[in-house]
Parts: structure tokens; C-alpha cells; sequence
């Protein structure tokens, strides 16, 4: 039984407590009788005798029972609706049916790691990208939230509702799309000065273009060659940006005692949490990723596949909606 269940069991008791108690004593044991034989009628009783601040009977029937029914339909609707785990089976054509995403939030950007085949049993993820969560349409993916640094909360109004990313803990979410498209969302946890601007996607592809997606991500970039006109460009990235930022195959950082250019290895070993049945992970695994630096900012490995950047707050193509929806010539995030 999932902690949301016991609560929602826990919160029908106390409910159907206080409400029991509401009817009782307002239609019960405080109710207006009325007047035996040879006594007043009992509309003179309530006029003269009852302090009464309403005679609107039916209306204090409705707002006593009215409030709480819709309440009870709707808080039910909700869990039946969104359960956390309940995960349909994928559609017939699927390439990923079990693909799983830890979604890890930080200020003030979020970060996706990608399991393709699902989180237990792996050692590393098979891709991580940031800010754009990439999905294929009609299929449930299960997600899993978290944070780096301080409380975020991560929230695609179209798809699903809000789940809190608490440090040291996962919290187990799904999310799904019926149509294909570009999907904003936003933070919704105050999490320090820039909380304004810690925005994100989540864009919704058909299943063939999902994984035309998955394999040009999986690629790994080649570094330039000195006659490579953008050679000195790569250069001044990878002393300046990569202190922060990664790109897969031309960045490097010590590992392990030695000097080997970033790869998926450097996100391994700090998914621990899936041992743990209760949500908990080791944070002092976690910790960031023991392999990143301290200020880690978003892999920049397929930086043009996105449609936006700076924590989705400017976008990168003029028309980055219309492309995400398919309405353009070109499609960044499957290129």
C-alpha cells in the first residue's frame, strides 16, 4: 500500500467522522420539532420563541451537504484518475514500453534522466538531457521526482498535477499526453530568486520520431579537428563553459583517479534510491552526482535538439512552438 492510499484512507475516516457529526447535529439533535396537539402552530414557535438567524431550511441543507459531496466526487475522481501507480501498459508499436525518467530538480533548471528499459537493475542512465521532457504520445511514462539542492516542485498543467522534488527523497509520478505538442510548465515551490523563471517543457512526439529522438541523443558528439573552422569555438567552451557544462565525448573531468571524456558514467551510481522501497535514497551518494562539479548546469551535448534554453526561459528558434506541434520544416528536437 502506497503512502498516497494510507492517506487518502486516513482522510475518509476523519471525513466521514466530521460529517456524521455536522448531520447530527444540525438535522439531528438540535432539530426544530414540531408542536404537539392543542400547542401553537409550529410556524408561530419559530417566530417567536426559536432565535433563528435563517428560515432558508433548503439552503442550509444544500450548503451543509452540497460542499462536502462534490468534494468527497472530486478528491475521489482525482485518486482513481492519477494514481501514482497506476501505469497502463503501453500501446501496440511502443519502442520503449518500459522507459522510465528521474526528473531532478535544481536551482533553477530541471534535468531528465532517461531509462530506457527502466530504472531497476541499471547502472546509469541511457541519456540525460534538461528542461524538455521528451515523450511519446499515448503512452504512460512513469517518472520519478527528486531535487539536488532545495524543495522544487514540478508541474505540466495539460498532463498531470504537481509533485513536490524533496532532497533525499523520489516520488514516484506519471505523466502522459493524448496529442502530440509542446507542453509549458512551471516550479510551483518557491526555491530562491530565480523561482520566476525555473520554467520547462514537455513535449509529446509520435512514437517513430520519439525514437529518431532517443537515438540521436544516445549519439556521442566527436571532438573537432583543428581544420575544422568551429575548432577554436570548441576550445573556448571547454575552458571556459565545461567548469559547469558537458558535452558527451569532448569534455573531460576526473574520474576514478583518472582523466576520461564525459559519458553517461559520470551520471552512475547516484540513482540508489530504487533499493530503497520507501522513496528514500542515500543523499550522501546523491549529493549532485559525485562526479559533477558543484555548480552543475545542464549537458550540453545536443544543445540545438532543444527549443529552448537558459531554463526554457528564451527560446532557441523563432518559432519553437509550431515546429515542437509539427507545423514547421523542421523538427530541432528530433535533429
Amino acid at each position: 500500500m502506497t503512502s498516497s492510499t494510507q492517506i487518502f484512507i486516513i482522510a475518509g475516516v476523519v471525513f466521514v467522522f466530521i460529517q456524521g457529526a455536522v448531520l447530527y447535529m444540525g438535522l439531528g439533535k438540535y432539530k426544530v420539532k414540531a408542536p404537539k396537539k392543542n400547542e401553537e402552530s409550529f410556524e408561530v414557535a419559530i417566530r417567536t420563541k426559536i432565535p433563528r438567524t435563517s428560515q432558508a431550511f433548503g439552503a442550509e441543507i444544500s450548503w451543509t451537504i452540497g460542499p462536502p459531496s462534490y468534494g468527497s466526487y472530486s478528491n475521489l475522481q482525482r485518486w482513481v484518475l492519477i494514481r501514482p501507480d497506476d501505469v497502463d501498459a503501453a500501446p501496440e508499436g511502443s519502442t520503449y514500453p518500459d522507459a522510465e525518467v528521474l526528473v531532478v530538480g535544481q536551482q533553477w533548471w530541471w534535468e531528465y534522466h532517461y531509462y530506457l528499459d527502466g530504472i531497476e537493475g541499471a547502472d546509469q542512465p541511457d541519456l540525460v538531457t534538461a528542461n524538455e521532457l521528451v515523450i511519446p504520445v499515448n503512452q504512460d511514462i512513469r517518472i520519478y521526482t527528486t531535487s539536488r539542492d532545495v524543495i522544487h516542485s514540478f508541474w505540466i498543467p495539460r498532463l498531470n498535477g504537481k509533485k513536490d522534488a524533496v532532497p533525499g527523497r523520489t516520488t514516484p509520478w506519471v505523466i502522459q499526453s493524448n496529442e502530440v505538442g509542446r507542453f509549458a510548465g512551471q516550479c510551483t515551490e518557491f526555491c530562491g530568486l530565480s523561482h520566476a523563471y525555473m520554467r520547462m517543457y514537455t513535449i509529446a512526439l509520435p512514437h517513430e520520431e520519439f525514437s529518431t529522438w532517443v537515438d540521436n541523443q544516445i549519439k556521442v558528439r566527436n571532438p573537432l579537428t583543428e581544420d575544422d573552422p568551429n575548432y577554436e569555438g570548441e576550445q573556448l567552451f571547454i575552458t571556459n563553459c565545461a567548469r559547469c557544462h558537458a558535452i558527451n565525448g569532448v569534455t573531460e573531468r576526473e574520474m576514478n583517479g583518472e582523466t576520461v571524456a564525459d559519458s553517461m558514467a559520470m551520471y552512475g551510481n547516484i540513482e540508489e534510491f530504487r533499493n530503497h522501497s520507501d522513496g528514500t535514497l542515500s543523499q550522501g551518494k546523491y549529493t549532485g552526482a559525485a562526479n559533477l562539479t558543484s555548480g552543475a548546469a545542464p549537458n550540453l551535448t545536443h544543445f540545438a535538439s532543444r527549443s529552448s534554453y537558459a531554463g526554457s526561459f528564451f527560446e532557441l528558434y523563432p518559432n519553437a512552438q509550431e515546429i515542437a506541434e509539427g507545423g514547421g520544416s523542421l523538427r530541432p528536437i528530433t535533429k
